[in-house]
């Protein structure tokens, strides 16, 4: 069925979304060639819409995803309202990131909510992400990551709230999960899947185990293509305020009908479709569908070629979920899992029924089964380290390497272990801290004092950790007070890393909780940074720009942006010559003002002042409080910088200045200057270098120069740049890269159709 874009029916929108899209370079030559753009404008600074688009429109050809993944900036529109940041699903590691902006984001999450109101679910009932790589979209919701194991299923269970929760994940891990259920989860209100076509027999394990509807949710993010079952037919309706919907020869081409920064339109996302030629029985609007798979997925059967939906994968006696591969004309290999309690013999009564199944549906093959448990494996016991290596690992050498493996101290220090690898690679991401490592934390605070001083240390240093990375500020502030109480009845004196940690929390706290400790410090004293006071860092700034919106920033954080980028710059920067002088700098620019006495710089016979320290912080008191002397701090800065790193640091800071200032960057002047010191944006993309985080703010602000004068891709890649991933971000894309990829049910690796029996 194909749906032909008549004039009548297009949507009021789509005037406003095309006359965006005509300022993008990618659609210029393919909408005057259509006939779309004015003859008498062509050529000239902002084209317009020719009188009779709305009889054009249907002569536009189709963009493919491929156009766009080559060259995204090309199809920039604008980049004055930017919002949003979204990545296609990169489902066979082709992903590109788009950009939206504010109309096309409230309107996303209009149509979700409407959605999910068919379904009963309101605003404050979570949708928790299962073992995929959604990140949490409200408020409310959150994800659990990692491998799909029993202790997977405790920890869900053990954060799980008493009250009502909807899950969502990719059908193949929501199965595995399922799988492992020996007894139903408490108040689950709906399962949602996305992401991957969902099978008769998902349908019916996810149901049968988790004693909740089945949502069935399509969408395609750069598309906006949202989608969801309706309640009582289970027909697939799509959101047409979102976006104008077409089927050309099956395929779904899509306009976006908000996105005026980066416009698609005619967009061929890659899916197939069979549109429904009747309305939905129950009344809701939108065109409704049954997505039948990719373009390029192609199965062969005794039928012929078959896209992945139109291959009925029922379930089967003996079986509790599967995954077939053809590998080649003879063999099929399948990974199942077994329902052990069906009957005596249940591998054998599997594997029969599967082959029955292949034989019908693939034609004849040989099968090869890998059993995948129901029920997780006996892990491998772990790696033992006694205490002094797994306390000198942690301060001297690596946290990632411990992270890395599942190594746990044998003596007083077993029970930090847990607690740490908690809070540095958190498995729950978007709540606060998940109730069970609230649990751990509340029983390390009141556990016995350690024998041995040094896992003391530890477990104190750890309890300051904790207390950077709670949200909830009553909380945070008894976890210090506790933690103080504890380092001051240790027999021996704090060492001066126990006393650093003590004082990272002013960058959040406030100082009527900290100033007894602020008091004590030593401030002209250069702190030594070890691995754990560097993570310590990051949760304390991320926990204070979250608990301070931007209006109650100081001006620098207000206006450079990201502003995480200018702290993590700040920390490089002087991470060999830490001082409090940086940390009541720190904690100025993030609680403007700190109310904590200043410290002074004065040069001691142990640590003298060093001139560039001290010009760049008057410097930055001046651009804190807006002095008028700041051009006059500045050139004390310039007279006091020696080093190269020092010289390099002016430029950033003269960036900032005239950002601050509203001076506009001329890319011409400043890209050099980045390519010197940082990095080359205009290179292909890789991992961003460090060297480049405290120069985010300048690349930012060099997005819109280059777009007005005529450099999209460049513009586009400063936008790619311009960001930095937060810690709970990093443990989240570690652990679902390695863990929960998507997994296709059905693929053919050769679909030639085989000869009809």
């Amino acid at each position: 069925m194909t749906r032909p874009a008549a004039p009548h029916e297009l949507p009021t929108r789509l005037a406003a979304v095309l006359q965006a899209a005509l300022q993008a370079p990618g659609n210029r030559a393919r909408f005057h060639a259509a006939g779309l753009i004015q003859t008498s404008r062509w050529g000239l600074e902002r084209p317009t819409l020719a009188a009779n688009w709305q009889v054009q429109f249907a002569q536009l050809p189709p963009l493919e995803k491929a156009a766009v993944r080559q060259a995204p900036g090309q199809y920039l529109a604008g980049v004055a309202d930017i919002i949003y940041r979204g990545s296609t699903s990169g489902s066979r590691s082709r992903s590109y990131t788009f950009f939206a902006n504010r109309a096309w984001n409230e309107q996303r999450l209009r149509s979700r909510q409407g959605f999910l109101n068919w379904w009963g679910i309101d605003p404050a009932v979570p949708i928790v992400n299962l073992a995929s790589r959604l990140m949490p979209g409200r408020e409310a919701d959150w994800a659990i990551v990692g491998p799909v194991t029993l202790e997977f299923i405790e920890s869900l269970r053990a954060n799980l709230a008493n009250r009502p929760w909807v899950g969502r994940g990719y059908p193949s891990r929501l199965c595995e999960i399922a799988s492992l259920l020996r007894q139903p989860l408490p108040g689950v209100k709906a399962v949602i899947c996305t992401g991957e076509l969902l099978f008769q027999h998902q349908r019916e394990l996810l149901e049968q185990r988790f004693q909740a509807p089945v949502i069935n949710e399509y969408g395609c993010h750069e598309a906006a293509i949202r989608g969801f079952t309706c309640p009582e037919f289970g027909r697939i309706h799509l959101d047409e305020q979102s976006c104008f919907l077409e089927t050309v020869n099956g395929a779904l081409v899509t306009t976006d009908l908000w996105n005026e920064t980066m416009p698609l339109v005619r967009y061929q996302c890659g899916d197939l479709v069979h549109c429904d030629a009747t309305p939905c029985l129950c009344g809701r609007p939108g065109l409704t569908v049954q997505v039948l798979g990719r373009i390029e997925d192609r199965i062969g059967t005794r039928h012929g070629l078959k896209l992945p939906g139109e291959v009925a994968l029922p379930t089967l006696p003996g079986l509790l979920h599967y995954r077939i591969q053809r590998q080649s004309p003879t063999l099929v290999a399948a990974q199942i899992q077994v329902d052990n309690a069906l009957s005596a013999r249940p591998a054998a009564v599997a594997e029969a029924s599967l082959q029955t199944w292949v034989n019908q549906t693939l034609g004849d093959h040989t099968l090869s089964t890998i059993h995948q448990a129901a029920v997780a494996s006996p892990a491998l016991p772990p790696e033992e380290w006694s205490d002094h290596h797994w306390l000198t690992t942690l301060t001297q050498n690596s946290l990632n390497g411990w992270l890395a493996t599942s190594a746990l101290p044998t003596g007083e220090a077993r029970p930090l272990a847990p607690v740490l690898r908690a809070l540095l690679a958190p498995c729950v991401i978007g709540m606060e801290l998940p109730k069970v490592i609230q649990q751990q934390v509340v029983a390390l605070a009141s556990s016995p004092t350690a024998v041995e001083p040094a896992v003391e240390t530890m477990k104190v240093r750890i309890l300051l950790l904790a207390c950077s990375c709670i949200r909830d500020r009553p909380t945070s502030h008894h976890l210090y007070t506790q933690a103080v109480a504890r380092q001051q009845k240790l027999a021996t004196a704090p060492d001066a890393a126990l006393q650093l940690d003590c004082l990272l929390p002013a960058l959040h706290l406030p100082a009527s909780v900290l100033s007894p400790t602020w008091a004590t410090a030593a401030m002209a004293e250069t702190w030594p940074l070890d691995p754990l006071h560097v993570q310590h860092l990051l949760a304390a700034f991320e926990v204070a720009l979250q608990r301070r919106s931007p209006t109650q920033r100081s001006p620098v954080l207000r206006h450079l942006r990201p502003p995480l980028a200018v702290l993590v710059g700040d920390l490089s920067f002087w991470a060999a010559n830490l001082t409090t002088a940086h940390l009541h700098h720190w904690s100025e620019l993030l609680q403007a003002p700190p109310n904590l006495t200043s410290p002074s710089l004065s040069p001691t016979a142990a640590a003298p002042a060093p001139a560039f320290l001290a010009s760049w912080l008057s410097w930055r008191q001046a651009l804190i409080h807006e002095t008028l002397t700041a051009v006059e701090h500045f050139a004390a800065l310039t007279a006091a910088a020696g080093s190269d790193t020092e010289k390099a640091r002016l430029q950033v800071e003269r960036g900032y200045f005239d950002i601050l200032r509203h001076i506009p960057l001329d890319p011409q002047e400043w890209l050099p200057i980045i390519e010197t010191h940082a990095a080359d944006l205009t290179a292909a993309p890789t991992d961003r270098p460090a060297s480049l985080t405290p120069w985010l703010p300048i690349v930012n602000a060099l997005v819109q120069p280059l777009y007005e004068q005529g450099q999209p891709e460049l513009a586009y890649r400063c936008l790619l740049a311009a960001t930095l991933t937060s810690r709970q971000q990093s443990a989240f894309e570690r652990l679902t890269t390695r863990f929960n990829q998507k997994q296709s049910v059905l693929v053919d690796l050769c679909p030639q159709s085989p000869t009809s029996a």
